[in-house]
This record gives C-alpha cells, sequence and structure tokens, in this order.
C-alpha cells in the first residue's frame, strides 16, 4: 500500500516538475501575451497551455526534460 501511494507521490511530483519547466520555457516568449492582460493572466494561460502539452508528450520527451532538469541540478 505505501509503496502505491509513494509510486503515485513520484508520478505527481515528476508531472508538475514537466509542466513548471514547459512554462518557464513558454514565459520566455510572447505566448500567451495580450496588450491589456495581466501577469497572473498569461501565467494561467501558460499553465494551461503547459498542461495540454503535457498530455501530448511521449514518454520519451518526458524522460528527455526530466534528464535535461537533472543534469542542470548537478552542475
Amino acid at each position: 500500500m505505501f509503496l502505491i501511494i509513494w509510486g503515485v507521490f513520484i508520478c505527481i511530483y515528476m508531472r508538475e516538475q514537466i509542466i513548471a519547466y514547459l512554462v518557464d520555457q513558454m514565459s520566455k516568449t510572447l505566448i500567451a501575451y495580450e496588450v491589456n492582460g495581466t501577469p497572473e493572466k498569461r501565467l494561467f494561460r501558460l499553465r494551461a497551455i503547459a498542461k495540454q502539452r503535457y498530455e501530448y508528450l511521449t514518454k520519451e520527451e518526458k524522460e528527455l526534460i526530466l534528464f535535461n532538469l537533472n543534469s542542470r541540478r548537478l552542475v
């Protein structure tokens, strides 16, 4: 039972890491930027786009992103 809960926690943690990475990458561009929009609205839109993009990532793409995130931490 504990292993199942721990595995779910790890999956959710990795999902949130990937979504945060995607939001960070998109925030450097003009995606979801509106002239009369606020930074908070833009962040919500970017997060929604990142969640949708996460659903369409292949397993290999997810592994590559996690590998890149972990290699950044080591440097």
